[in-house]
């Protein structure tokens, strides 16, 4: 492949991106659910970043945010983007080289890869940006009885022991009227989002969007037919006990937003949603993220394929210096300040 022409641009006006990346879109066979004007846009509602658009003659390449700190800026990787919304078919390496002499970018930048996408390009180290990687497993959805198979032991036993104890629910099933339906799409949205809350104020960290916001973000995209989402109700109790938002393409669905009471719950309800994309026709399930130990030893016990998000990250003197300060900031912090105050609601 040719290296990519110097002629790159960058938009910086918000109607103007949302309107070059739409009819883009629209041309593309198939793309990644975080492609689609509707992940972009709703991205674009609820963080505090600018959103740009790099062109290559004429052409759009690329969908970021940019953030300030003081006077450094970074085109970032947002929350709940798993990668850079890079279009298909481009070789993200040598959009990487070229975005270094791109004017109107920052100097400091990082993006990721898709784990099928490789790096390739100039040598990074002669260009100036490193290669960090972070680690996931991506499962093969099968029928329940064939995934959980695939399981370790414990796991295995906790579905066989446990599953009579709830009532699985998904949101293409049509069992109900419309409004009772729109009701529980709701209900298992907020439930998914109000539990992954939970689970980040357990490492004393807060949800790095607003609650709200994100929720409505996720039904949007369900109705944008880019999202499938998973409940999992106590029978004793008939609460929510684990819910999943899954974003998917017909090839890939994604543990997007997600999580569950302490017990066996998120266990039963993964072997559901392994069996539910089989049917579907979605062959794997991306677990996505990097992972503290305790969650990454939750994802191994499926039997998925280890694999890697590669980030490239490009950091100025000055880029490094506000990272380190920031980081340093962070470790004086007391964590209850952090998990009380730093907490956006968002509308």
């Amino acid at each position: 492949m040719s290296a990519l022409p110097s002629t790159l641009t960058v938009i910086t006006q918000a109607d103007d991106c949302r309107l070059v990346w739409r009819k883009a879109h629209d041309a593309w066979r198939q793309p990644s659910p975080f492609l689609h004007p509707a992940f972009q846009e709703g991205l674009e509602r609820l963080v505090s970043w600018d959103r740009v658009v790099v062109l290559r003659d004429g052409e759009p390449i690329l969908s970021g945010f940019v953030r300030s700190r003081g006077p450094v800026k970074d085109l970032v990787l947002p929350p709940f983007q798993p990668y850079s919304a890079v279009v298909p078919g481009l070789e993200i390496g040598e959009v990487a080289d070229s975005l270094i002499a791109t004017p109107g970018l920052p100097a400091n930048w990082l993006l990721s890869l898709a784990p099928a996408r490789p790096v390739s390009g100039a040598s990074h180290a002669e260009n100036g940006y490193s290669i960090k990687e972070r680690n996931t497993y991506i499962l093969a959805s099968a029928p329940m009885d064939s995934a959980i198979a695939a399981w370790s032991a414990g796991p295995r036993r906790q579905v066989r022991k446990a599953t009579a104890d709830y009532r699985f629910w998904c949101s293409h099933d049509k069992s109900g009227d419309a409004q009772s339906e729109a009701n529980k799409l709701d209900e298992v949205i907020y439930a998914s989002v109000r539990l992954a809350d939970q689970a980040y104020s357990r490492h004393n960290r807060s949800l790095p969007l607003p609650p709200r916001g994100l929720a409505r973000w996720a039904r949007d995209l369900v109705y944008a037919d880019l999202a499938r989402v998973y409940g999992l109700y106590e029978r004793s109790s008939g609460e929510v006990v684990a819910a999943i938002v899954a974003l998917h393409d017909h090839r890939t669905a994604w543990y997007w937003i997600a999580g569950s009471e302490p017990g066996p719950g998120m266990t039963v309800l993964m072997a559901h949603v392994q069996d539910d994309l089989y049917q579907a026709g979605i062959p794997t399930l991306d677990l996505m993220g990097a992972n503290t130990p305790g969650i990454a030893e939750f994802k191994r016990r499926f039997g998925g394929v280890h694999v890697t998000y590669v980030h490239l990250v490009k950091r100025s003197l000055a880029g490094r210096f506000t990272e380190t300060a920031a980081n340093l900031f962070r470790g004086f912090v007391p964590k209850d300040w952090k998990v009380k105050h730093q907490r956006r609601e968002g509308t």
